[in-house]
């Protein structure tokens, strides 16, 4: 058996789930035998792997993945995976609302999903941003949908199709603030290419740069420039700026530290 190489970030998931492994093993079992009660019935006898009692690599990496996705899809909302598992308090399934409501630890609470919790500081301070950049990545594959970068998401009860930010109820009803945001004209909806987070350093300065500069910071270097733009004058009113020829250099050519 040729030995697979595994994460070991995976296998600190793994470990960390350990004690609900054997229920995603019995559901493998149960999945198994369909599958080859669906074979018997197609082929009319076992494969030859199976004759041999041989598995291609692909097979036995991918039990490891259907145990996890069992586990996910049946125990995600547990108190244990909750606890053990940090992921798991960011994962919604639109067709387990009730139960992400209700177990989810951190993404309703976030979101101000939960009708009866909602927090109007929250709110509050994040509508007072002064300017929210939402960039979403073209090929993402971490977050999904990928909309999700924009507040976009699935409709309750269905995995399609996504609905654009300003048609879900977060933004409909202004959960979290986001409608009065955009409405102020101060929510950005960039797109770029590439896949999750890896923006380009000319995405970079175009998107971001421009809102890292604070106007106070201008205002100093401003300063900075005429006051160097003084000193220069009186450099250039001594011998050693007779002797430096900087008496024939105009003020206007001198480098401003602002542009720097």
């Amino acid at each position: 058996m040729a030995a697979i190489p595994i994460p070991c970030c995976f296998l600190a998931c793994i470990s960390r789930l350990s004690p609900l492994i054997p229920l995603g093993y019995k559901k493998l079992q149960a999945r198994q035998a369909q599958e080859e009660t669906l074979s018997s019935k197609l082929a009319g006898s076992k494969s030859r792997g199976e004759e041999e009692e041989t598995w291609e690599i692909i097979s036995q990496s991918g039990i490891i993945c259907i145990i996890v996705d069992n586990l996910i899809k049946s125990q995600i909302y547990s108190d244990y995976v909750q606890a053990h598992l940090a992921p798991s308090g960011y994962i919604k399934i639109p067709t387990d609302m009730d139960v992400y409501l209700d177990k989810c630890r951190f993404l309703p609470k976030l979101n101000n999903e939960r009708p009866n919790e909602r927090n109007s500081t929250f709110k509050e301070r994040f509508s007072s941003l002064q300017t929210l950049v939402l960039i979403m990545f073209g090929q993402d594959t971490v977050l999904v949908p990928r909309e999700t970068s924009w507040f976009g998401y699935y409709d309750d009860g269905s995995f399609e199709p996504v609905l654009p930010p300003f048609e879900t109820a977060l933004y409909k009803e202004d959960w979290i603030g986001l409608k009065t945001l955009n409405e102020a004209g101060r929510v950005k909806f960039v797109n770029v290419t590439g896949n999750h987070l890896r923006i380009s350093l000319a995405d970079m300065r175009k998107h971001i740069v421009p809102y890292l500069e604070d106007k106070k910071s201008k205002s100093i270097m401003s300063s900075l420039s005429l006051l160097w733009a003084a000193s220069m004058d009186a450099v250039r009113e001594t011998w050693l700026g007779r002797l430096a020829g900087l008496q024939e250099i105009s003020p206007l050519l001198l480098p401003s530290l602002s542009d720097r």
